[in-house]
């Protein structure tokens, strides 16, 4: 028994765009990857060195 797929749309490999938004942990926090993020056009949503992260 075979089963046909539907498929996919569009061109093969990977997406060429860049996200909207960057989520990263406190360790890339520096003001050189948020000044870079966005001057590509990217919403650094990164965590802040030396504060609290509310889980706790």
């Amino acid at each position: 028994m075979t089963l046909d797929y539907p498929k996919v749309g569009g061109k093969s490999g990977r997406p060429k765009g860049t996200p909207d938004e960057l989520y990263a942990d406190r360790g890339y926090d520096s003001q050189a990857a948020r000044s870079l993020l966005r001057w590509l056009g990217i919403e650094p949503r990164i965590a802040k060195r030396g504060e609290e992260h509310g889980s706790g």
